[in-house]
């Protein structure tokens, strides 16, 4: 009888020899996909991955861990959401009493783990137990609605112990709903916890205020996996830095095309550099690299990781960048050359994510859909309209729907200038980490200025697997205020209560006072500086 050790060096035997593995560890990604034959081309390859747990992701899953909350932080395509996936389901099935509920903010991500990735891992799993949903689990995402209990976490809590729902209006922060529930639930002579467990996906999502919420409600345990790109830019809560569990080594995507995506939402070769990480955190963002005497220069690189061992000789290119300005028409020509190289593509295989917010955007994607159901007879499914992932349809989105989802193509389209808004930046590094085998970038003439300082760094990248990268001066590295003053997307209320939480401002009379005198001044408007400007000078009175 041949050992695993010895199956595992004879040519198809070594493929019965992983599968036994990962059968034996649990850690297979899709049972129902993987093959003994060797796949011709690096989609069927994708289509019967094996991704085998590294140490550290079965520490976390395995071992007992006695604190109250658990912070994973990985960078995108580290395996958080797989991770959660596996603790989840050891948590529901080792106690049969046990009230476990998985929730994230992006209500796409919510309706996906929903309705077909936790059913589908159960049933990988063999699980010997039915999922009694909105019993003993429930998958939904953060806040709700009034008319459902079980559509969100906030709105359950408001149900189960008798307060108002708050729905969500111009100006409401849903960290400051979850700290006046929090508030609510310690003026009551009593209660017990609706949960036992609590598992949050996407944690750079919410703030401190959302985390002590479900630890209240949780009888055992929270656990929280963030991204730590995007906790970079504004750390607010302990979850962002001192995690538990650190996952630095990056599956889903090709190493070469996560350096640049990262690279790229960090602005390395502009002036203001949006970031720049002190030597340990390059290191713990999984980055090995060798400077100059004057340790001015920089020369990144990434271990490379065998993601698909049951494909060999067969080369992909994990990242292409097209300027055109019929940017519809590129993606139609994208598409078609994804469909010649890979026979067996669907339309589930690829996605389409649209950087831009305007109306212009979106009659974009509207001309888009038509034009693919003409040349290819292809159904799509415009994300931000149904809120879900659909099988069977080609899925396109904007940029605030794309979180937690994964595909062999992406196709990113960057139909706005790339400008220094962090939400900008963030939604790049987001898009383009989704793909297991190619992302595509595809930029018009009104980036071409930004795009042209990128195209060394992207040529050294793509042929060698090196970046070099000159260190940004002290007075070159956007600061906290800067970095406030680029994220566009936020709320009047939302910029004055990061202000608040900069300047040690908790009391939350306080802060509804102040944040009703600068809405009194400014209206609607959104400026950090005015606002700043204002709390400084109102702050010392109330204080």
């Amino acid at each position: 009888m041949n050992t695993v050790e010895e199956l595992a060096t004879k040519g198809k035997d070594a493929v019965i020899a992983n599968l036994l593995i990962t059968l034996l560890t649990g850690s297979i990604n899709d049972a129902k996909r993987v093959g003994i034959e060797t796949p011709t081309n690096i989609l069927e390859a994708i289509k019967q991955r094996i991704i085998m747990l590294d140490a550290d992701q079965n520490r976390f899953i395995y071992d007992t861990h006695s604190k109250k909350r658990i912070a994973i932080q990985g960078l995108a395509g580290t395996g958080k959401t797989e991770l959660l996936l596996h603790k989840l389901y050891e948590l529901y099935m080792s106690d049969e009493n046990s009230k476990v509920v998985f929730t994230c903010f992006n209500k796409v991500l919510a309706n996906e783990m929903r309705e077909k990735r936790v059913p589908d891992f159960f049933d990988f799993m063999r699980a010997d137990k039915q999922i009694e949903w909105k019993k003993r689990l429930w998958v939904m995402r953060s806040w709700g609605s009034q008319l459902d209990a079980n559509s969100g976490v906030y709105s359950y809590i408001c149900h189960a112990y008798g307060f108002d729902f708050s729905p969500y209006r111009s100006g409401i922060s849903f960290g400051g709903l979850c700290r006046d529930l929090a508030e609510k639930l310690k003026g009551l002579e009593t209660f017990s916890p609706c949960f036992d467990y609590v598992l949050i996906d996407e944690g750079q999502d919410f703030d401190e205020d959302f985390f002590r919420l479900c630890e209240l409600v949780s009888a055992k345990q929270v656990i929280i996996a963030s991204d730590i790109f995007q906790n970079i830019f504004s750390k607010e809560s302990q979850v962002m830095t001192h995690p538990d569990f650190t996952l630095n080594k990056v599956y889903r995507t090709d190493p070469k095309n996560f350096m640049f995506a990262q690279l790229l939402g960090f602005g390395v070769e502009e002036r203001p550099v949006i970031n720049w990480l002190d030597d340990a955190t390059w290191k713990a963002c999984g980055y090995d690299f060798e400077t100059d005497e004057d340790g001015a220069v920089y020369k990144f690189t990434r271990s490379p990781l065998r993601r698909f061992d049951n494909l060999k000789d067969v080369k992909s290119e994990p990242l292409l960048i097209y300027r055109k300005d019929d940017m519809n028409e590129k993606v139609l020509e994208v598409i078609q050359k994804i469909i010649e190289s890979n026979p067996r593509v669907t339309p589930d295989d690829i996605g389409i994510v649209f950087l831009g917010t305007s109306n212009k955007t979106y009659n974009m994607i509207d001309r888009l859909s038509i034009q693919i159901q003409n040349k290819f007879t292809w159904e799509t499914q415009k994300a931000y309209e149904v809120k879900s992932k659909s099988p069977g349809s080609l899925f396109i989105s904007n940029r605030n729907n794309i979180k937690g989802l994964e595909f062999p193509f992406l196709i990113c389209v960057a139909d706005s200038p790339i400008s220094l808004n962090l939400g900008m930046r963030n939604s790049m590094y987001m898009a383009l980490t989704r793909s297991f085998i190619t992302s595509y970038l595809i930029t018009s003439s009104v980036n071409e200025e930004l795009m042209s300082k990128y195209d060394n760094l992207y040529k050294q990248i793509m042929d060698t697997g090196v970046a070099t990268v000159r260190k940004p001066n002290s007075e070159d590295i956007m600061d906290a205020s800067s970095k406030l003053l680029q994220q566009k997307d936020l709320t009047q209320r939302q910029v004055v209560d990061k202000i608040l939480k900069q300047k040690g401002v908790l009391d939350r009379e306080k802060q509804n006072t102040l944040a009703r005198v600068v809405n009194a001044i400014e209206k609607d408007r959104v400026d950090p500086d005015s606002i700043k400007r204002i709390i400084e000078s109102n702050l010392e009175s109330l204080q």
